[in-house]
């Protein structure tokens, strides 16, 4: 179903229950249907590249989830509570993501976090830490930085992760902080 400009999932879609992986990336969707939930066997779905400003609710065994290049501005506040015992590997990068959801922690099996290209407003290192498996945490241009300090700030919070988590490769690099306006 990949490619195919499709602007809507079509329905009876969410009653294939045996359904395992799902590829609908480069559409024009801009929802999923609310119902997705009922794939209870889906493992893998790939949703990039399309005009989602939402998940919705998603299937409970998902291992692989690919949101990136979409609108996306949050995460279901949901998606560790629901995904913590399946979920290895997340991209949402290239996004609007402006936070990311309370307790990740609770994604106990997550390995792979690519976050790069959103406008976070930190990245919650604590939590990031607390999940036992993550071993790749890309986070590129991931957090609006405003000054120089915020640049210093996230640097020394990933520092302490490295530091917490030696084997934790984590790839982040900042937008340059914009330069002090003088007063003339």
């Amino acid at each position: 179903m990949a490619g195919n400009a499709m602007a809507e999932v079509p329905g009876g879609l969410c009653g294939l229950t045996a359904l395992r992986s799902l590829l609908m990336s480069v559409n024009q969707l801009v929802t999923l249907p609310p119902d997705m939930s009922r794939l209870v066997s889906l493992t893998h779905l790939d949703v990039s590249l399309n005009h989602l400003t939402s998940l919705g609710t998603l299937p409970p065994a998902l291992v692989r989830l690919s949101a990136q290049t979409n609108s996306l501005a949050e995460l279901p506040s949901d998606l560790p509570q629901l995904l913590g015992g399946s979920l290895q590997w997340l991209d949402v990068s290239n996004n609007a993501l402006e936070r990311l959801p309370k307790r990740l922690h609770r994604l106990k099996k997550l390995h792979t976090l690519r976050l790069s290209f959103n406008q976070l407003q930190s990245l919650p290192c604590g939590e990031l830490a607390g999940i036992p498996e993550l071993h790749r945490l890309e986070a590129y241009y991931a957090c609006r930085i405003k000054v120089a300090s915020d640049c210093v700030a996230h640097d020394r919070a990933l520092q302490k992760l490295r530091r917490r988590r030696p084997m934790l490769s984590v790839g982040f690099m900042s937008a340059p902080a914009a330069a002090p306006v003088s007063a003339v």
